[in-house]
């Protein structure tokens, strides 16, 4: 039983209404009213537990102030400071994996703030080490490909967008999108990194219909940003109109979407295959020169060459 000075009595901002809750909520007697995960689906059904006196327990309270701890940047928490950039990288990898695993659940939490302090920290990093970050874009492979690809896009999203001057705001929903453009298909890549036959009607299709899955997903799991959705839904855009999910062309693509389709391209051809190993980076940005202006924006393709 749970004595009355560990209950915490629900209000309106502890379950809104259509989001998945947070934590286990429990009636006057003990019982658990509503599982951790669950969506509240009505005004009238908030009104109703809290007139019944519903709560959370003082465990609960205690892990959401041990999150908000743990969401402090990784300046605040002196990391900089008394870690390498790697070991902090590899605190990176871990948050990107626990983010998925959410993602992957049936009725995920509401991802956004978690997404956006990853974002946040590697923006910071960038600042501090900048030449470690563009290195571990080349020599950290040792990792699912599902959590090297996306760290590796945000790193060289990063890059383009601090030397353009973006807005921060910008700059990390852009971040944001690149950790999860690809969150629907992430269990088709790993097939896709052992495979080296060609692609099943299955996976094409899966792959063809990925951006607007990932928003869709991103959408249930709370993401309300514009430009992080747009982003996500235009990462296969191609300034040339043979891009996919709309086939957008030239302005119609956000600048965000036009860097993380570069820096995907990039990133990918640098990785090995289980049909081929990885290319070399100077032969992988003359591929990139050649596509300039037909694939890529030839201005940002320029700029990200140099």
């Amino acid at each position: 039983a749970v004595n009355d000075k560990e209950r915490y009595p629900i209000t309106e901002r502890d379950i809104p209404v259509g989001q998945a809750v947070r934590w286990p909520i429990y009636d006057q007697w003990g019982r658990e009213l509503i599982k951790k995960g669950d969506t509240i689906s009505s005004k009238r059904q908030v009104d109703s537990l809290i007139a019944r006196g519903a709560y959370r327990t003082q465990a609960d309270v205690e892990k959401v102030r041990k999150k908000t701890a743990e969401q402090r940047t990784i300046g605040e928490r002196g990391i900089l400071k008394s870690s390498t950039p790697f070991e902090i990288i590899h605190d990176i990898v871990q948050r990107i994996t626990k983010l998925y695993e959410l993602l992957a659940q049936e009725y995920p939490p509401d991802v956004s703030d978690r997404t956006k302090l990853i974002a946040q920290d590697l923006l910071e990093l960038y600042r501090y080490h900048p030449d470690a970050m563009l290195g571990a874009v080349h020599l950290i492979h040792e990792y699912d490909y599902i959590i090297c690809h996306p760290l590796h896009i945000a790193i060289l999203v990063i890059m383009m967008g601090s030397d353009m001057e973006f807005e921060e705001e910008n700059l990390i929903s852009v971040i944001c999108a690149s950790i999860t453009q690809n969150v629907s298909m992430n269990e088709l890549q790993k097939e896709l990194q052992k495979q080296s036959g060609g692609l099943t009607d299955t996976q094409k299709q899966a792959i063809q219909s990925h951006p607007e899955l990932s928003v869709e997903l991103l959408k249930h799991a709370g993401v309300e940003d514009e430009v992080w959705l747009d982003v996500v839904l235009q990462h296969h855009e191609r300034v040339d109109g043979e891009g996919y999910p709309r086939g957008l062309v030239g302005d119609d693509i956000r600048i965000g979407a036009k860097l993380i389709s570069l820096a995907d391209t990039y990133s990918a051809m640098v990785s090995s295959r289980a049909y081929r190993d990885p290319m070399a980076p100077n032969e992988v940005l003359k591929e990139l020169f050649l596509s300039k202006g037909k694939e890529f924006d030839e201005v940002l393709s320029l700029r990200f060459i140099r």
